[in-house]
């Protein structure tokens, strides 16, 4: 009897392996097999069939003991099928259904780069943030760090970005992002205005850096802080040390920056030489040419100053040049009192085409009457005035050229007009500084 008993329990407990908990093995096996097969169309980037395979497993297997980084996987599927949309759903879905998971690392920082790629710099900051307080220990996290920064930074939240930047090298001081993040740090501060804080950072970088990538950019933008400053001596030596010490990428720009400070020295014929060793360059920087020629004018060089105006405005590759070539040309030409060859050129300044470099057609009006006013010629200086009266009438200068339109009234002995030129220039401009005159 007893054996009997025996053998029936161990019947039961046979069928219960078979049929029961064996059942749940099977199926487990039968999740990790597909799980594995699906990996294995992922590490060949077949990413479509991976993608595929992983829904089937989730659909047939929903308890399945990695749902979780299955769901992240159909993210990073997405991701590299350029479906950046599609990749958030996914990776949202993980974050929100499993929010003690372990991928949930791998899976803010790939929402921050789906967001990035899709310019929501927003997101991608608030994914960023997110994977360093869930984990700030995460392998990721430098990474993370520093690419929370810079999406702050490219919103133009300055202040949050240097606050970002400043929590990335406090809490991974010798990550490998830390030089380009320090000078991060010095870009946003410069922005903020605050040039010497920006300096310090940027001459941090130089000297505990200095064969880092980030070193040479570092470099110029110390000088761009000097500079803006107003500590123009100490610009041009930072300068000078990018192109001594980082010759490349930064090196035109460097050069132009002396020039610049040498301007604002109002050192201009040492400013025009600078300026033109840039031009000289190869290839020649065109608007370096502009500058020089600029220098040479306030040097009172209008003859060397005209000449180069003039290549610019013969250089049919640089049609957006000549108008302002053309005003300045013109400008030497009052300066050396040849007036009527300078209204001639003035009228070429406004038929030419703008650009870039131009110069607002009110204040080529303006000059060309007073060119001819200065030649004698009022009856034509009156009609620059007048034209610059009418189609610019919210111009700084529109209220000058009423008086001035008036004074040619007066030279041509029409008082009427000369008059009510006047009186239109007072119920137009009643608190105007030419008022009481």
């Amino acid at each position: 009897m007893h054996s009997l008993r025996l053998v029936t329990f161990l019947a039961a407990m046979i069928a219960c392996m078979v049929f029961g908990d064996g059942d749940n093995a099977a199926r487990a096996d039968d999740a990790d097999d597909q799980f594995g097969l699906a990996n294995g169309f992922f590490i060949k980037q077949e990413y479509d069939i991976a993608m595929v395979r992983y829904r089937k497993l989730l659909q047939e297997h929903p308890d399945f003991k990695q749902a979780d980084k299955t769901l992240r996987l159909i993210g990073e599927c997405l991701y590299h099928l350029k479906e950046y949309d599609a990749a958030v759903k996914e990776l949202t879905t993980l974050a929100e259904k499993y929010p003690e998971s372990k991928e949930l690392a791998k899976t803010y920082y790939r929402l921050g780069e789906c967001a990035t790629l899709t310019k929501d710099h927003e997101a991608a900051a608030k994914a960023y943030a997110s994977l360093l307080a869930k984990d700030p220990e995460n392998a990721l996290a430098p990474s993370a760090a520093y690419l929370c920064g810079e999406s702050l930074y490219r919103l133009k939240k300055y202040q949050d970005a240097a606050e970002a930047f400043a929590r990335l090298l406090k809490d991974y001081p010798k990550c490998r992002y830390a030089p380009a993040g320090q000078c991060f740090l010095g870009c946003a501060l410069h922005q903020l205005g605050r040039y010497d804080d920006a300096a310090e950072a940027f001459a941090a970088v130089v000297k505990n850096h200095p064969r880092d990538p980030s070193a040479a950019e570092s470099q110029f933008r110390l000088a761009e802080a000097r500079y803006a400053a107003g500590d123009y001596d100490a610009a041009i030596k930072e300068y000078r040390k990018v192109l001594e010490d980082y010759p490349g990428e930064f090196s035109n720009d460097a050069r132009m920056g002396i020039g610049s400070a040498l301007h604002a020295k109002k050192e201009y014929a040492a400013a025009a030489k600078a300026f033109m060793q840039l031009a000289d360059a190869k290839p020649p920087v065109p608007l370096a040419s502009l500058n020089a020629a600029n220098c040479l004018y306030l040097a009172e060089e209008y003859d060397l100053a005209r000449s180069i105006y003039a290549k610019l405005i013969n250089d049919p590759k640089l049609a957006g040049m000549h108008r302002k070539a053309l005003y300045f040309y013109c400008l030497c030409l009052v300066k050396q009192k040849k007036f009527i060859d300078a209204s001639r050129h003035f009228q070429k300044a406004l038929d030419a085409p703008p650009g870039a470099e131009s110069v607002n057609p009110a204040e080529i009006r303006f000059a060309l009457g007073d060119a001819l006013l200065q030649a004698g010629k009022h009856a034509e200086a009156g009609q620059a005035f007048g034209q610059l009266a009418s189609r610019s009438r919210k111009h700084k200068l529109a209220a000058d050229a009423l008086a001035n339109l008036a004074l040619c009234y007066a030279n041509q002995k029409q008082y009427d007009r000369a008059v009510a030129t006047s009186r239109k220039l007072l119920a137009g401009y009643p608190d105007g500084e030419l008022a009481p005159s």
